[in-house]
């Protein structure tokens, strides 16, 4: 019969220390989009915690512990984890130029042909409609270089 090797002592620690570090690189680098480094860093951690018991004892049980707990962490997690990467949206950020007034002495077209001078910067200015020349308006959505603005 064949003889299965044994573990060394210390690899449990180096299953803990490989999980934590495919958690982080998932969370960290990769911004938890594409689920497998996580599925498999958990994995890692808990066989670790299952060398560390002592219940599983040499190599083969190792491979299959990480092959199994990543399957079943994957088949139980991926949904819960697909929904929760589609609830965020995009939210729009408030700035100090939010709700702004001015008088624009040029006419304000949807195609953003008029321009204000502000705080040394030239913004594109833009309205869902016209509005006429000498018309106080307030800043109502501020994007790059761009102001959408209102009629008040």
């Amino acid at each position: 019969m064949l003889q299965q090797a044994m573990l060394p002592q210390d690899v449990y620690q180096y299953l803990i220390l490989a999980g934590i570090a495919l958690l982080i690189i998932e969370v960290v680098i990769l911004g938890f989009s594409t689920f497998f480094l996580f599925f498999l860093g958990v994995a890692a951690i808990i066989t670790g915690g299952l060398v560390f018991a002592d219940i599983l004892t040499n190599w083969i049980q190792v491979i299959v512990s990480l092959a199994v707990i990543t399957a079943v962490s994957a088949g139980l997690l991926w949904q819960p984890l697909k929904r929760m990467q589609k609830t965020q949206g995009i939210k729009q950020v408030a700035t100090d130029f939010d709700g702004y007034e001015f008088t624009c002495e040029h006419a304000i077209t949807p195609n953003g042909d008029s321009s204000y001078a502000y705080s040394g910067i030239t913004w594109k200015l833009y309205s869902d409609e016209l509005i006429p020349a000498n018309s106080k308006v307030k800043v109502v959505k501020v994007d790059v270089g761009t102001w959408h603005v209102k009629q008040v």
